[in-house]
């Protein structure tokens, strides 16, 4: 065995025992070897991703051992929702959302974080407040191209278990018959697809 394979096994023996630290140490020595074989390359590219997943590791290790000292900071708390949602983790990202939101309600603060809420509700398909977090955040953005980027990402979505929040949109008043429109054509395209899922594509 090549000593490029010899450390990723003892790196990803590391890794599975959590200690990212001594594993990315590990991994790191092995990348700066040379190859002598198509095995050393291909162990190369492993070493490559699971070094990026211990580095990913150890930053949420160094988050929740902050929040074991500082519980109510807004920042970590942030902070942990962005990795799960990096992470594509959206039902822990969804709870410790919901957890923030509840905490800031109770201390009465007027910051709320609603550009996280949203993106947490886009990417876990979560209905209960994007209405709200739309309109609101819509009212308070000034500049066109902000207004442009946010419009667009709403309408990125296919996920059909957004579909009340498009119709809700296409019906609100606040906003300019044009943007009602787009949402409604939104709905009709998530209901149509909510349809050949139903008729086309289900399981038999």
């Amino acid at each position: 065995m090549s000593r490029i394979r010899e450390l990723f096994v003892q790196g990803d023996r590391l890794f599975d025992h959590a200690d990212f630290e001594g594993a990315i140490k590990i991994f790191e020595e092995a990348l700066s070897l040379d190859e002598k074989s198509e095995e050393d390359t291909h162990a190369k590219e492993v070493i490559l991703d699971t070094l990026n997943q211990a580095r990913q590791y150890t930053h949420l290790v160094m988050l929740r051992q902050l929040l074991a000292k500082f519980p109510d900071s807004i920042p970590l708390q942030k902070a942990l929702i962005r990795w799960y949602l990096d992470q594509s983790q959206s039902q822990q990202a969804t709870e410790l959302c919901d957890n923030l939101f509840a905490q800031l309600d109770k201390q009465g603060s007027s910051q709320q974080p609603y550009w996280l809420r949203v993106d947490v509700a886009l990417k876990n398909a979560v209905p209960t407040h994007l209405a709200h977090d739309f309109l609101f955040l819509w009212e308070h953005v000034r500049h066109p191209r902000g207004k442009q980027r946010f419009l667009a990402r709403m309408l990125a979505t296919t996920d059909v278990r957004l579909l009340p929040v498009f119709i809700e949109l296409s019906q609100h008043h606040d906003l300019s018959p044009n943007i009602q429109t787009l949402f409604k054509q939104k709905a009709e395209s998530l209901q149509l697809l909510q349809e050949i899922f139903d008729t086309e594509l289900g399981d038999e």
